[in-house]
């Protein structure tokens, strides 16, 4: 609910929300509970900051969003930051296999609604930069993910046009204004993300340039043992689900159970 507003107002906001739950009595967990620590252990998080998204924890956020919610993506982008990071994401996606293609257009092209059609249909990402929602509205369907079964499988229309939903598909917004002209009823259709670059994403990004230039070796050192961290994390999420898994279908005794033992041992040593 918070990830238009700028860093301030979102912290401010999720210490609210814990005032609440503590004078409600909600059950909650203490100083931790945050985007990162409940999404972060099964995303990429390496990978996005390979990709040029910044190292705080603002902007951390605004990757678990742009990846996880169900709604399209809408970047205030006043930095243009954004729009590389994304630029960056769709080209590696596509070489791994990931997406069929990615293309950035401007809202302004005559062509975005045969662009779009065909972009659907074929399992492209896109990127529309400078993006106006008041000028979109022949692709409404499309904005609200409302699908129609057909005899194809699930579809949309483009204007008149029923689209064949390829599941690859992926649709990305950017504009560069920090207040966005849009109709009430069109924002509330996307996930509106506010990327203005914080003074620690700032600081982070500068510094990591700089001992880019000076010492390399430092900084390609730094980037796999970010990338080892994250993949450690991962599989020891992935080893405790497991072993929760094998003691839900457990019969009888746990201690005569060797699968058990085996995956309790490998979830310790990880």
């Amino acid at each position: 609910y918070g990830s238009f507003l700028f860093a301030p107002q979102r912290r401010d906001l999720a210490d609210t929300i814990r005032q609440h739950f503590k004078a409600l009595g909600v059950p909650h967990t203490l100083g931790v509970a945050s985007l990162q620590t409940i999404l972060g252990e099964s995303a990429p998080i390496w990978q996005w900051r390979s990709c040029g998204l910044l190292e705080d924890d603002y902007s951390i956020e605004n990757g678990l969003i742009t990846h996880f919610a169900r709604r399209w993506p809408f970047m205030i982008d006043p930095e243009k930051q954004a729009g590389m990071y994304i630029r960056r994401l769709g080209k590696l996606a596509e070489q791994h296999g990931e997406n069929f293609g990615f293309d950035v257009v401007q809202h302004t092209d005559p062509n975005l609604l045969s662009i779009l059609r065909a972009a659907l249909e074929c399992g492209k990402w896109i990127l529309i930069e400078h993006m106006d929602l008041m000028q979109i509205a022949a692709a409404s369907p499309l904005l609200e993910q409302r699908k129609l079964e057909t005899s194809r499988g699930w579809g949309t229309f483009i204007g008149e046009t029923l689209i064949t939903w390829n599941p690859s598909f992926r649709l990305f917004m950017t504009s560069p204004t920090l207040d966005p002209r849009c109709a009430v009823d069109l924002s509330s259709k996307v996930t509106m993300l506010n990327f203005a670059v914080t003074q620690k994403g700032l600081e982070q990004q500068l510094l990591s340039l700089i001992v880019s230039k000076e010492k390399p070796e430092l900084e390609r050192r730094r980037i796999e043992m970010t990338k080892l961290v994250q993949q450690l994390r991962k599989e020891v999420a992935e080893a405790e689900g497991s072993t929760l898994q094998m003691l839900s279908a457990i019969e009888g005794s746990i201690l005569e159970d060797a699968k058990l033992a085996g995956g309790v041992v490998s979830s310790r040593t990880k």
